[in-house]
Parts: structure tokens; sequence; C-alpha cells
């Protein structure tokens, strides 16, 4: 199951250890987004 965050505003939003695999992005607003320790849709993991 995924979950469906297109055109979702994460401006600014701090996703320190958030687990999005699987999760849909497109059109997801991430400028300023904190990324540290983050499971990205793809599976690998983003920190910065």
């Amino acid at each position: 199951m995924s979950i469906d965050l297109s055109y979702t505003n994460l401006s600014n939003a701090n996703l320190t250890n958030a687990n999005l695999e699987g999760t849909i992005l497109d059109g997801a607003n991430l400028e300023g987004a904190i990324f540290c320790k983050t499971i990205v849709p793809n599976g690998s993991v983003r920190n910065n």
C-alpha cells in the first residue's frame, strides 16, 4: 500500500527519520524540507 502525497505542501517540513518508502510525491512542494535519516520513496536514505 502506498500513500499519495502528490501536490502536498511539505515546504519547510521536518522529515527527520521519516519513512516515505513507496509514497507518491508527484508535484509535492519539498522546498526547505529537512531530510535527515529519511527513507525516500525509492528506499534510499537521504541526509540533506
